[in-house]
């Protein structure tokens, strides 16, 4: 090495190189005899998806200068993002000076005891009082950007304030939680941290911070592919989630940002599949600009947060707005086929392809005709020639969604197709007289004419509901979008990003074109 220079570094990150079996973090390094150079070119790897790897390290490869290698963990970054990593620490403070250390989520020693449902509760309790002792319970994958969290689970908690202070309760005052308690008692009382220490039997894990809990917060998970932080007032955590002393908007319009998430994808430990690890020494560096009157970001991450809110209050489960209804026609009874139909997989039975399924649906419409699309999922024959990438783990090949079946029909049916259909395929097992195997005998499309659609005039009234409750929702999806954008113009604005830096970035996170004209058009008018 004493004799070489990096010329190149390949990174596949996790992708399966040597199969699905296999488990590493492949990497091809080329090195050079050429020993005055300064840069090598890096290259990052999303997928396999490429048939010339000369070709694609071409597209996909930056500078990056030799110096960025230094005795500690190596960065990848080149010159332009190395300058906008220092402006933006120059431009904040530590998160930990800022608002505080993250503190984590709290371990109970035995969650199957103490971590209940609704339900349970009802079977726990003897007397109102006793609800009391049950906070909002989450994991850190269940808190989502923006969204005040929803609670399925709760924490029992058996304390109470006396004096301002938190104390164990008095067991003789909460007879069913006493009695669910007792019921546990050895299993509570060998918790390595309860008896090797002054606690009572039936208390959680010592914790100087519960209060905390309690309090107005910002909180997120440990693990995530995006910056998934979000506000939250009174739920507890479990180790996989941390929480931040803050109830700021304009610190939460900051941490979500793409450019804090940018900052971090570089300085975070990546876990496997590209997910970021928001670790406490990561994020006590954090470079987070000091809570400031801005009522214009303030007011956007509170409208954001209702947005969210509005957004998960509407319910799209199909099947509740159906109710009760009799059988009416099937797919077979009302469809016409596409061109070409038998020249694709989705006509073949089992006896022609191992184990064939149907993949999934989408519907499109043309003129006034309502199109079914479907792939199909199956083993393929080694003489087939289709690499190992193109398979999921379980071995399957999903082909192109293709064009199946053609509907002419009313248009109040449309929306009953177009929904029933793709539920039915989600459901499968015969719900609607739909399997998703085809046999030797049947094939997708077989499979496909069978599914049974509810009679029209039983459901048009839910129906309706159902479709204007979709809209609603597809219009809060655009505002959230759009509101989500204007965020992070601002944020990139507050720490006086010129709009090259800001095309640097948003490249580097890898999102979609037109979402980056839209934020770069929204930067230039703030």
């Amino acid at each position: 090495m004493e004799e070489t220079t990096l010329e190149e570094f390949i990174d596949f990150q996790d992708l399966p190189v040597f199969g699905d079996d296999v488990s590493a973090y492949p990497a091809t390094v080329i090195l050079s005899k050429q020993l005055d150079a300064d840069k090598f070119k890096y290259a990052q790897f999303k997928d396999l998806g490429f048939d010339n790897l000369t070709k694609k390290v071409s597209e996909l490869a930056k500078e990056v200068p030799l110096s960025a290698l230094g005795t500690g963990e190596w960065k990848f970054i080149s010159e332009t993002e190395k300058d906008i990593r220092n402006k933006v620490q120059d431009k904040g403070e530590p998160l930990s000076d800022v608002i505080g250390e993250p503190l984590v989520g709290i371990k109970t020693g035995l969650n199957e005891v103490y971590i209940v449902d609704k339900d349970d509760i009802r079977d726990i309790v003897n007397e109102e009082h006793e609800k009391d002792l049950f906070r909002p319970f989450l994991k850190g994958e269940e808190v989502k950007r923006y969204s005040r969290p929803e609670n399925e689970k709760f924490l029992l908690f058996p304390y109470e304030k006396k004096d301002g202070e938190l104390e164990p309760i008095d067991l003789n005052d909460y007879s069913g939680v006493a009695g669910y308690l007792r019921e546990n008692k050895e299993s509570l009382a060998e918790r390595y941290d309860i008896k090797n220490s002054s606690l009572e039997w039936y208390e959680l894990r010592a914790c100087d911070y519960y209060d905390k809990f309690e309090e107005e917060k910002i909180i997120y998970p440990d693990i995530s592919k995006v910056a998934n932080f979000t506000m939250d007032d009174g739920t507890f955590l479990d180790m996989t989630g941390f929480i931040l002393d803050s109830n700021s908007n304009f610190h939460l319009s900051q941490l979500n940002s793409s450019l804090l998430e940018w900052y971090l994808s570089i300085e975070c430990a990546k876990a496997r599949g590209g997910y970021l690890r928001f670790k406490t020494q990561y994020m006590n560096e954090l470079p987070l600009l000091s809570d400031q009157t801005d009522p214009q970001i303030k007011d956007k991450v509170e409208h954001m947060l209702n947005l969210k809110e509005s957004l998960n209050s509407i319910n799209l489960n199909i099947q509740d707005y159906l109710g009760n209804y009799s059988d009416g026609k099937t797919l077979g009874d009302l469809y016409t086929p596409a061109e070409g139909l038998s020249d694709y997989v989705l006509s073949d039975t089992s006896a022609d392809r191992d184990s064939l399924r149907i993949g999934g649906v989408e519907f499109e419409e043309r003129n006034t005709q309502l199109i079914l699309m479907a792939s199909a999922r199956y083993k393929p024959e080694d003489s087939e020639n289709i690499d190992e990438d193109e398979l999921d783990r379980w071995g399957y090949f999903e082909t192109e969604s293709v064009p199946v079946m053609k509907f002419d029909v009313d248009e109040k049916l449309k929306p009953l197709i177009e929904e029933f259909v793709s539920l039915a395929v989600e459901e499968a097992d015969g719900f609607a007289n739909f399997r998703e195997s085809a046999t030797k005998t049947n094939s997708v499309v077989d499979r496909l004419e069978e599914l049974t659609l509810p009679k029209l005039e039983d459901v048009e009234s839910g129906l309706e509901k159902f479709i204007d409750n979709r809209e609603e929702a597809e219009e809060l999806e655009s505002e959230i979008q759009e509101t989500d954008k204007l965020i992070d113009a601002i944020v990139f604005n507050l720490y006086d990003l010129n709009e090259e830096e800001v095309e640097t970035v948003l490249d580097s996170l890898d999102t979609q074109e037109d979402e980056n004209a839209s934020i770069l058009e929204k930067f230039r008018e703030v």
